[in-house]
């Protein structure tokens, strides 16, 4: 089957009945290759469809760049977009867009923005991880990381409020470190500057990215992970490094998110997803290695 427009060269559809345009634009700073594994999700579910897609991908920070394009593919003039948002958005600008092609935020919501998203139960894997670290024997948990995120903030929420309904305190709150630098000079030191039978003996990472580089800054002032403090981050995405550091996490389904992200904007584009934006939140699962540690004494809790 040929498909042709004016002033543009006939290509091929086979059997397909359509093809639907897009742009996909996201990027994990803390988990490079979280983004390619969102991708397979998408690749996954276009291969269920009975439609073609033209697609463009390219990182968050090229929103602006994509605001100002036409659709990709001329012969579906309402194409769309997956975007996981930089940190800053202008907001008028994605409202203008959104009036003629649909959005599906991943990740992260934008704050008043109004548009189908598909993320991660942040808050709620926040509790687990802390409930893990309290089955283990910890009472004193510590949230470590950078807060910027709306997802790190609900993961510390989570935190806090395991702490509270198990009737221990949530006095360790480390929300001092930046992501994509190093760990900053001093900070490791004020954290365990304490008396050592205040210091916490666990600690919830906001990412895999924070507690890797906490494993490295602790082992240079000699403090031991899993013996003087338990770690676990958030991801699970380079599966190989956090192997190699056996660091606990709580997984991630990148997978998942990018095959809902992709049926969202596909039923948007072609009419049969309709009414108010859908809201998808995604479990999270611990894997358990060895940086958790085993079982606390109760006298070290």
């Amino acid at each position: 089957m040929l498909t042709r427009s004016p002033g543009h060269r006939a290509y091929t559809t086979s059997s397909l009945t359509s093809v639907l345009s897009i742009g996909i634009l996201a990027g994990f700073r803390e988990e490079p290759f979280a983004r390619m594994i969102i991708l397979e999700g998408m690749k996954e579910a276009i291969a269920s469809k009975r439609f073609g897609f033209s697609t463009f991908a390219g990182p968050a920070t090229e929103l602006d760049s994509y605001l100002d394009s036409e659709p990709v593919n001329v012969t579906e003039p309402l194409g769309g977009l997956i975007l996981l948002p930089p940190s800053n958005v202008d907001l008028g600008r994605l409202r203008e867009f959104r009036k003629k092609r649909p959005i599906v935020v991943i990740d992260q919501m934008i704050p008043g923005f109004e548009a189908d998203f598909v993320g991660f139960q942040d808050f709620e894997a926040g509790y687990d991880a802390a409930r893990h670290l309290y089955e283990l024997g910890h009472r004193r948990i510590a949230f470590l990381g950078n807060e910027v995120p709306g997802t790190a903030r609900d993961r510390r929420r989570g935190v806090e409020a395991f702490c509270k309904d198990s009737g221990i305190e949530a006095t360790w709150n480390f929300s001092g470190m930046t992501n994509g630098s190093g760990v900053p000079e001093g900070y490791l030191q004020s954290v365990f500057g304490l008396v050592r039978q205040a210091w916490p003996t666990a600690a919830v990472c906001s990412n895999d990215e924070t507690a890797a580089k906490m494993i490295v800054g602790l082992g240079r002032l000699g403090i031991k992970v899993p013996g003087d403090l338990a770690l676990v981050g958030f991801g699970n995405a380079d599966t190989s490094l956090l192997s190699a550091l056996d660091l606990s996490t709580m997984a991630q389904p990148y997978v998942d998110v990018g095959r809902e992200a992709l049926n969202l904007i596909a039923g948007r584009i072609r009419g049969t997803l309709t009414g108010d934006p859908r809201e998808i939140r995604l479990p999270m699962h611990f894997v358990r290695r060895g940086s958790c540690g085993a079982a606390v004494s109760s006298s070290a809790a």
